[in-house]
């Protein structure tokens, strides 16, 4: 038994252990701060080879999902604040996420430690209720210490994937119907299920009954993925750029290359070659049209002028004429 727990725990510590940052992140932390509110999800482009897979089999490029709960000594819910100070023991001014990770379960993170060279995006649920806000973040706190459910991972893959091979009800637990207790839960069900604890819309089933009116129905939440928050039109996208917007109203004057300077991604830069040049990986219209006479000419050289289907015309028979 000790043996396969070794073996589970290092293929564990493989799957999740990240690539290096490439190039600089998009913002600056303190930006983010200053835009992020408690009970905003917070979506995370992973960079390991778990996160690889996810995104595989989701179809997008956020592979995890967190609930920003703010800072501890800004917490006024008591058993929230109860809960979270019994799982977390660090500075009380520093930025909190609750998030269920592979290796340590349910568990309160410091963001900028976490993720703050990370490709981020902030989901904030459009009109909901302070109350409400307050409820859903002290059900994802009741979950604390809990552990994560790869078999939901494994459910989940063969749900999102386009290769069937097996009926999906066969030994899915994602279409289990009665609930499932708290010690075990995965990211993006588990903040899915505390919205609709308050009857908060993500990605409903909307349907039109014999009298014509309109009647929605919940999502199983046990199928949502962390990239339904970003195509839910219940949630907005909150932009955290990284110059001021301030800094943007005059767009031209953005510290831009001056080289010209253009880059397919981090490392991978170059500089087209302008109109009429003949060096560089891109040519112009007159380039190409320049070059193609000029290759032309060199073939009316090598084919023989005896055979008239090979004959091509050249610029000194036109100046003959």
């Amino acid at each position: 038994m000790k043996v396969t727990r070794w073996i589970f725990d290092r293929v564990i510590r493989w799957l999740i252990k990240e690539r290096p940052a490439l190039g600089l992140p998009l913002c600056n932390f303190r930006r983010i701060r200053s835009v992020i509110k408690p009970g905003d999800v917070v979506l995370v482009e992973g960079r390991s080879k778990a996160s690889r897979l996810i995104k595989i089999a989701t179809h997008s490029s956020w592979s995890h999902a967190a609930i920003c709960i703010g800072s501890l000594d800004s917490i006024t819910d008591l058993a929230t604040r109860r809960l979270v100070s019994q799982h977390y023991d660090g500075p009380p001014h520093r930025l909190l996420i609750i998030e269920a990770l592979m290796d340590r379960g349910v568990v309160v993170s410091d963001m900028q430690n976490e993720y703050g060279s990370h490709h981020i995006r902030i989901c904030r649920a459009n009109g909901l209720a302070e109350e409400d806000n307050v409820r859903v973040i002290r059900f994802v706190a009741n979950h604390l210490g809990c552990q994560y459910d790869f078999r939901y991972i494994v459910d989940l893959f063969r749900f999102l994937s386009p290769f069937k091979i097996f009926p999906l009800r066969w030994g899915s637990r994602l279409y289990w119907h009665y609930t499932r207790g708290r010690h075990k839960a995965v990211c993006s069900s588990m903040l899915a299920r505390a919205f609709m604890t308050v009857s908060f819309p993500i990605i409903p089933v909307l349907e039109q009954n014999s009298k014509g009116e309109l009647v929605m129905y919940r999502r199983n939440f046990r199928t949502m993925a962390p990239r339904d928050f970003d195509v839910s039109p219940y949630f907005d996208i909150v932009k955290y750029p990284l110059l001021n917007e301030d800094d943007l109203t005059d767009y031209r004057n953005l510290p831009w290359d001056h080289n010209g300077m253009v880059c397919n991604a981090y490392g991978d830069c170059f500089i087209p070659e302008r109109e009429g040049e003949d060096s560089g990986a891109t040519i112009g219209w007159n380039s190409a049209r320049n070059s193609l006479g000029v290759i032309t000419g060199k073939l009316s050289d090598v084919v023989p002028h005896n055979i008239t289907a090979f004959k091509l015309r050249s610029d000194d028979k036109k100046q003959k004429k």
